[in-house]
């Protein structure tokens, strides 16, 4: 018999295959309660590590963009962290679900995409 799954197991992902079947079959109210709470805590850490990481230094470096940066980094390491493995791939499927995640409008996203910032006033720090 196959002991009860637990949040912690399912958490680290260390649940067995019928373990999982069992939760997505027979409780998915409790299910979905636990991907919640594991997204919640994903992403509480990688908040922690992007405040560790982007620092007042690099915020004036990255001027503007800065919201971009980190909705772009929060999304990485939050798959990174709930895969335990590097992502290489686009975390949105187009700039429009990336400029309504930031909460600005597609065009404003692709101007900033395509501007060039090499002689910006505010890249010499």
């Amino acid at each position: 018999m196959t002991p009860p799954p637990t949040f912690e197991a399912f958490r680290d992902n260390r649940l067995t295959p019928e373990q999982l079947e069992f939760l997505f079959l027979e409780d998915r109210t409790l299910l979905e309660s636990w991907m919640t709470a594991k997204r919640d805590a994903l992403e509480a850490k990688a908040r922690a590590i992007i405040t560790a990481t982007l620092t007042e230094a690099w915020r004036r470096l990255i001027g503007p963009a800065v919201q971009l940066v980190e909705t772009l980094m929060l999304e990485r390491l939050t798959a990174e962290l709930e895969t335990g493995q590097g992502t290489t791939g686009h975390v949105f499927a187009s700039q429009d679900a990336l400029a309504s995640r930031i909460g600005i409008t597609s065009r404003t996203l692709r101007n900033w995409l395509s501007r060039d910032y090499s002689g910006s006033r505010w890249l010499a720090c």
